[in-house]
């Protein structure tokens, strides 16, 4: 059999396994664009007010191959490939936290290959979940708004434990939809009921306007994408912390991905 068109070796696979899980409450469909230097996956929720981009630099990875040429032999910049959100979920739904994984596909498949690498599993060979590749009529990388502050000056920056804490208190609480009011070093996030009323509040960095200023305008999103993002703190380490970015428009979080990725969500205010 020929080389694949691709092939990305994952020595640890919890904290993506943990990003899949996340993208399948979002969205149904997801195309992923593998190239020399990253694996990246943009998607936008139906609601049209999440956007989420997972990018994995390849140099990070244990082994990377990329093999994707044209009919004359050249190198493809990218080769896009459509994948079912929840076909994804189910084939690495049981990955251990001591787990790796292999994903590829072949020329002459039109197929992706998610070989679980169990560290359980002594002599026995790994299971391997075959994943037809979904149907592409084009598709579009939905780029994420442009931020003046850098990569390493967010407004506030939160520890992802205490962020999942608060996530999952929302949902405990049974707020309908969560409120995110931004300050210049603060993020607060402020849980509302069904009737409207105000039953939570959340307070991250400084959360306390000037005298004779008005609280920041908030941005409500529903409890659904909030209790899909309790399970951030799975995506990293310990001790990792996410992002948050605002400049009077969307809001973005960013989160690292193990060691070799990140997570990035960007949020508009929607009705709920």
């Amino acid at each position: 059999m020929s080389q694949p068109l691709f092939l990305a070796y994952f020595v640890e696979a919890y904290t993506l396994r943990n990003v899949l899980a996340n993208i399948y409450k979002e969205v149904g469909q997801m195309t992923t664009i593998f190239t020399k230097e990253h694996i990246l996956t943009s998607v936008r929720n139906k609601d049209n007010y999440a956007t989420i981009e997972f990018k994995i630099k390849t140099c990070e990875l244990q082994k990377y191959e990329y093999n994707a040429v044209d009919e004359a032999g050249n190198l493809l910049a990218e080769f896009p490939v459509g994948l079912e959100t929840q076909k994804m979920m189910l084939a690495t739904k049981t990955i251990g936290r001591k787990d790796g994984l292999c994903i590829y596909m072949h020329p002459e498949k039109h197929s992706v290959y998610v070989k679980t690498i169990a560290s359980s599993n002594g002599s026995r060979p790994n299971p391997v979940s075959i994943i037809q590749e979904a149907t592409l009529d084009g598709y579009e990388y939905y780029e994420l708004p442009p931020y003046k502050r850098s990569d390493d000056n967010p407004n506030v920056s939160v520890y992802a434990k205490e962020f999942s804490t608060m996530c999952n208190a929302m949902v405990v609480n049974k707020c309908s939809c969560v409120d995110i009011v931004p300050y210049e070093t603060g993020v607060l996030f402020r849980g509302i009921a069904a009737d409207k009323s105000e039953i939570r509040i959340e307070p991250f960095g400084n959360c306390v306007c000037a005298e004779g200023e008005e609280e920041p305008t908030p941005i409500r999103i529903p409890i659904k994408t909030i209790k899909a993002l309790s399970k951030i703190n799975a995506f990293s380490t310990t001790g990792s912390k996410i992002k948050i970015y605002h400049e009077g428009g969307p809001l973005k979080m960013v989160s690292p991905v193990g060691t070799y990725g990140t997570y990035t969500i960007v949020l508009k205010n929607t009705a709920c």
